[in-house]
């Protein structure tokens, strides 16, 4: 019994090892293509926002995407534009949420 504990003690000290390589790896390959994602992502909210007819900013509508959250602001003329605002960007593919908290009304 001693001998069959004895030798799992190297096998787990081997998988530990190797979980811990392989998990950063695969973290760092994730982040890396992150931020070319939220790139895309907030590229193609811009141009649907600025083709959408019913959009009329006050001010330029800043876009900026983390972690596939689209976060807008800037002002507009009407609330039932910050609500098509949020229609708009919810329709663009790897978006999760749609955050307005700095979106005004003027």
């Amino acid at each position: 019994m001693n001998k069959i504990h004895s030798l799992r003690k190297p096998f787990a000290v081997i998988g530990l090892a190797l979980a811990m390589c392989a998990g950063p790896a695969v973290a760092a390959v994730y982040d890396a293509d992150l931020p070319n994602n939220d790139l895309q992502i907030s590229e193609q909210v811009k141009h649907s926002l600025l083709q959408d007819a019913k959009i009329v900013p006050t001010l330029p509508i800043e876009v900026k995407t983390y972690r596939g959250e689209v976060i807008l602001s800037g002002e507009v003329e009407s609330v039932p534009m910050v609500y098509r605002s949020v229609e708009l960007a919810r329709k663009i593919q790897g978006v999760r949420k749609v955050n307005v908290d700095a979106l005004y009304v003027d």
